[in-house]
């Protein structure tokens, strides 16, 4: 069945791939627009809540459009109130077009982005209806780029560009034949919607050839939604987005998964039972992930402060090397990966509880701010009572890249203004 569906998108992909102007003018009046700060509008139920955006805020005048980093979205809607176009922006640069068209049945939504001066089809979907309740929801989409296959590690950020016929001249089915052959280059999307009672409360996701996750979404006895929650084949159970419970607000979740992280992590160190001394112990966070909790926790022995000592010269020293390496597995055979790992259900639900909670404002200073309260009363404690530690055991926030400032996480985790001095005199720092 989806076979079919996709087939369908690609050949309407094939027959709206540059008619930009074409589907423009098909469109009904626009009767008002409006700016926002980020995407603010998407016709799949749930969107914002299963994908942790926040819903964009409406900008009551036009962008001054004086800072070219910054991203703005125009919307354009009919008579009856429905969003018609969709056009984003950095600073004053259209980076592309979103048009709705509705029927009776179905939805279709067409995306159109810049590539050597023409418009070209980026994306499309489907989205069908059975009366005002979406059934399912599928898309197509094409990035006129590809992954590099000579880079030694190919990755989505290493890219290249498109290698078929030129963009400004190929036709639809040059540029297909060409993309077919690039990894990444065509992307495949279906959501199917399950209901109870004319409430939501499945979503299951697919792609090509493969069941992707699932979607729970839970309402409390009034009706209101509660929660949501994601699990399948690459994901462990997943909470989404979680009502907060009466006189919760962030500081409230953030307090108490800070309690049970800090009662948690000692008894966590004391248990390994190492018997070489620790210099450090890294509370190890994702740099691009607004939900880090809890953190991986890395420790850092004396031992390899020594031989890293002995085999760097000093400037890589004076850098912060010695605070940036991320736990290596082969360097220490006889300790399982990850090597302390947090397990208890109680501090893994009040981590989650927050991440979800987080998830509905992505302020990414705020949970930096968090992981580094949680170090700084670590950092009261007497860790010779846990395990064996150096003099100038620290417990500090290391982001995952290693591109954390050594100094300002040392810092702002608790380190004294002499610590810092001192390890500036020993060219640790």
């Amino acid at each position: 069945m989806h076979d079919e569906i996709f087939k369908t998108l690609e050949a309407r992909w094939h027959e709206l791939y540059d008619q930009y102007e074409v589907v423009k003018a098909a469109l009904p009046p626009i009767v008002r627009w409006e700016w926002t700060n980020r995407s603010r509008y998407d016709p799949r139920p749930f969107y914002y809540h299963r994908y942790h955006l926040p819903r964009g805020r409406i900008i009551k005048s036009p962008p001054e459009h004086d800072r070219p980093w910054k991203y703005y979205y125009e919307h354009g809607f009919d008579n009856v109130g429905r969003v018609i176009v969709e056009r984003w922006y950095i600073g004053d640069k259209n980076l592309g077009e979103t048009f709705y068209s509705y029927m009776l049945d179905k939805t279709e939504i067409t995306t159109y982005s810049q590539h050597q001066g023409r418009y070209l089809l980026s994306s499309i979907s489907h989205c069908t209806l059975d009366g005002n309740l979406m059934q399912n929801c599928a898309s197509l989409t094409v990035t006129y780029y590809s992954i590099d296959p000579t880079l030694p590690y190919p990755m989505i950020g290493q890219v290249a560009p498109y290698r078929g016929q030129g963009v400004e001249t190929a036709t639809a089915e040059e540029i297909w034949t060409q993309l077919l052959q690039q990894e990444h280059a065509v992307g495949w999307g279906y959501e199917e919607y399950r209901y109870e009672a004319r409430r939501l409360t499945h979503i299951q996701d697919y792609s090509r050839h493969s069941l992707g996750s699932e979607y729970l979404i839970v309402y409390d006895t009034a009706g209101n939604l509660q929660k949501i929650t994601r699990s399948g084949q690459s994901y462990e159970d997943n909470l989404l987005y979680r009502k907060r419970e009466a006189g919760e607000t962030r500081a409230v979740l953030a307090e108490r998964m800070i309690t049970k992280l800090v009662e948690a992590i000692p008894q966590i160190v004391a248990a390994a039972k190492f018997t070489e001394p620790l210099y450090c112990l890294s509370l190890n966070y994702y740099s691009d992930i607004i939900y880090s909790f809890p953190p991986r926790l890395l420790p850092n022995f004396e031992s390899d402060r020594q031989k890293t000592i002995h085999d760097h010269p000093p400037a890589h020293l004076r850098s912060g090397l010695l605070w940036v390496t991320i736990w290596d597995d082969e360097a220490h055979p006889d300790i399982p990966d990850p090597p302390l790992p947090i397990t208890d259900p109680e501090v893994l639900e009040a981590c989650e509880n927050f991440n979800a909670d987080m998830r509905r404002g992505r302020d990414y200073g705020f949970m930096v701010r968090t992981l580094r309260e949680v170090a700084r009363e670590l950092n009261k404690l007497d860790w010779s009572q846990y395990a064996p530690v150096t003099s100038d055991f620290i417990v500090f926030d290391c982001d995952d890249t290693e591109h954390t400032r050594p100094a300002v996480s040392l810092r702002y985790s608790g380190a004294t203004k002499a610590q810092i001095a001192d390890w500036r005199k020993r060219g640790l720092l």
